[in-house]
């Protein structure tokens, strides 16, 4: 078990605010700061990611009326009636909104509740994928593509939305049948396809044309993780479950390397996952899986107790772990480890490694309902891991906290409800106290529920929503309506995401490292210098593989031009060592 080492108020979270009561619209690049997003009424940021090589971050969730993200608007069909809709935002360099979409029926609520980009090496880079659920007739807007629309089968069905970089729509692919239908959590693994999750009960289809499938729940709803091809097609589906109400709420996959997929939901009763039975210890568990690559289930392991225990998200980390985050009541049993709710409800986070042994278990909160929306880790292995420094890669977990509470020995201060981010860095065993605690509120209700880490300048971005006046580090935000989204950057160097110092800083004057195209299928590496210098140069994996000496020796002041050679689609470091030190990563495509 470890504890949270110390508090980082809002003023470590926020450089750029508003002026007035007006909300910053725009997320600065680096450093930390904070976006808001909104109208007059009811906003919520569900879910958010980054691109691993840019600046562009999505987020999805939920508005009524009309919402304003920077210069970009969303309006629901009914406005100004107050019933929701989905929505989908991208920020691009500088933090800028690019453009946003609206997904609905006008008529009824619509929810959106994932989101996922597609990485870089794959045949579509940087596509949006969007998960929700909606009833009715709905249209989803196209942006230069025509507007398409679905129609439920009667209660609510779920949607999985494909969305162009530019912000066009692609496809949108539809599961359910006559009762109550919902998608929840999406991902996007190695081949580009998407990996997506929600529950089903009674009859549903997923897709649609010859790959369309159906399936009946064995009881009052089950969960499933539906896996498709770029171009829309039904690849894979898996349900879960058993006699009572079972879903699957999030997913995730590695960006590079393993061909696997974690997921996680709640079971009551009995369920079956795969050829795996499991007995829930009280009145809800939660239920973590590995999936192979074929889609079956590798393993399962169960987290609960006597009370109501809640999966909220599940996220990869590079070092080989994977973190699932959620809720609890009472006392809850996550392998070896007991934890006890100081409350009615607390957050946790569960760490296993890749074979399904429990690492590590957390937990958060106070007297109150204190729920985990929302899990990230590190997406890749750092670049400074690769170059032989000691790195850490981290787990985040992101909700809210009613009240006053603590995080290992970090107490969090009594307020309303506050968004709370905490940080966990791994290895757990080496360092016991190592967390931070990340508040964002006031005196009314304040929820986390997306969190992502970002490659480019080793940041946590976080979205969710805040009610009137919240502060922010030494300014305050006050909501257009009832509570707008906010997007909040927050960078994790120098806490976790740069080296640790080794010794004397390498000398990087008057060198100068260039990787282009980058990406691309065949990149050259311009290495420049002011003098001539011993050097190696050489390329790593993602794994920190070597893969090509480019150099070794004396190498002539100015630029000398290198071609690493054929390299498998993927990331990759190429490296600059010796006399000067400097370093690049670059991707190769298809």
């Amino acid at each position: 078990m470890i504890s949270a080492r110390r508090v980082l108020p809002a003023a470590a979270l926020v450089a750029a605010l508003l002026s007035q009561g007006a909300a910053a619209q725009t997320i600065p690049p680096v450093g930390s700061g904070i976006a808001s997003g909104g109208g007059p009424g009811s906003d919520i940021g569900e879910s958010i990611a980054s691109n691993l090589f840019s600046d562009v971050v999505v987020v999805v969730g939920t508005f009524e009326q009309t919402a304003t993200f920077g210069s970009t608007s969303v309006t629901s069909a009914d406005a100004p009636a107050a019933r929701s809709d989905a929505f989908v935002v991208a920020y691009g360099s500088g933090g800028a909104a690019l453009w946003a979409r609206r997904m609905g029926t006008g008529v009824f609520n619509d929810f959106g509740a994932g989101v996922a980009i597609s990485p870089p090496y794959v045949a579509d880079p940087g596509s949006v994928y969007v998960s929700g659920f909606f009833t009715g007739v709905a249209t989803f807007d196209g942006g230069a593509n025509p507007t398409l629309s679905l129609t439920t089968r009667n209660d609510f069905d779920a949607f999985l939305a494909k969305y162009s970089p530019e912000g066009d729509l692609l496809w949108v692919q539809q599961a359910g049948g006559p009762q109550q239908d919902t998608g929840r959590g999406v991902a996007v693994d190695q081949q580009g396809r998407a990996l997506w999750t929600g529950s089903f009960a009674g009859t549903a289809t997923w897709g649609s044309g010859a790959s369309a499938v159906a399936r009946t729940s064995a009881g009052g709803s089950d969960g499933f993780l539906a896996r498709f091809l770029p171009d829309g097609t039904l690849d894979h589906l898996l349900t879960v479950g058993g006699d009572e109400s079972d879903d699957l709420r999030s997913v995730a996959t590695p960006a590079f390397g393993l061909d696997a997929v974690f997921a996680t939901g709640t079971f009551r009763s009995v369920a079956l996952f795969g050829a795996t039975p499991l007995q829930s210890r009280g009145l809800s568990d939660v239920a973590v899986l590995r999936l192979a690559d074929g889609g079956g289930v590798e393993w399962v392991r169960q987290v609960g107790g006597a009370g109501n225990d809640y999966a909220r998200g599940v996220a990869y980390a590079r070092s080989g772990h994977v973190g699932v985050g959620g809720s609890f009541e009472n006392t809850m049993l996550v392998g070896a480890d007991v934890l006890a709710s100081a409350g009615f409800s607390d957050a946790f986070l569960a760490v296993y490694d890749e074979a399904g042994t429990e690492v590590g278990a957390f937990r958060g909160g106070g007297a109150g309902f204190d729920i985990a929306n929302g899990v990230a880790a590190t997406p890749i292995v750092p670049i400074a891991t690769l170059g032989g420094d000691e790195e850490r890669p981290v787990f985040v977990l992101t909700g809210y906290v009613d009240g006053a509470g603590t995080f290992g020995a970090t107490p969090a201060p009594a307020r309303g409800t506050d968004a709370f981010a905490a940080v966990y860095p791994f290895p757990y065993a080496d360092d016991p106290g190592a967390a931070d605690l990340f508040l964002l509120g006031g005196t009314n209700s304040d929820r986390g529920n997306g969190a992502t880490l970002g490659y480019v300048g080793g940041t946590l971005l976080l979205t969710g929503s805040y009610r009137g006046t919240a502060a922010f580090g030494g300014s305050t935000v006050v909501s257009v309506g009832s509570s707008d989204v906010f997007v909040a950057r927050v960078p994790l160097c120098p806490l976790y995401s740069c080296p640790v110092a080794t010794g004397e800083a390498p000398d990087t004057h008057g060198t100068t490292l260039v990787v282009a195209p980058n990406p691309s299928r065949s990149p050259f590496v311009a290495v420049r210098l002011d003098a001539a210098t011993e050097v190696t140069v050489e390329v790593v994996d993602a794994l920190g593989r070597m893969q090509a000496v480019l150099h070794r020796g004396a190498l002539p002041s100015g630029e000398t031009r290198f071609r690493p050679g054929a390299l498998a689609p993927g990331l990759y470091v190429v490296r600059v060592r010796g006399g000067v030190e400097a370093r690049q990563a670059f991707v190769v495509v298809r």
